[in-house]
């Protein structure tokens, strides 16, 4: 599996990709570079990986988020977690 968007088009102001990267590259790839983004910048905390964006909306002025989860290890495996979060 590959991208849809060239990856000039998904770069990261403060992560460039390696020089030569192909428009399009392996999902692995892509994965590995948001990782590393994320580590780099000290907010892998934060990140959701395996994780749909199901809706956002704005409810006053507060944002609700919520997302399905894919369980990938254990008895749950192959299952979805779904969470709701509120932020300002």
């Amino acid at each position: 599996m590959t991208n849809n968007i060239p990856t000039y088009l998904l770069e990261l102001k403060e992560s460039p990709w390696e020089e030569n990267t192909e428009d399009y590259v392996n999902h692995r790839l892509v994965l590995e570079y948001i990782r590393s983004f994320a580590r780099n910048n000290g907010i892998e905390k934060l990140v959701k990986y395996n994780t749909r964006v199901e809706r956002v909306e704005k409810q006053g002025s507060k944002w609700v988020l919520s997302t399905s989860t894919l369980v990938k290890e254990g008895a749950d495996r192959g299952r979805l977690e779904y969470d709701t979060e509120v932020s300002d």
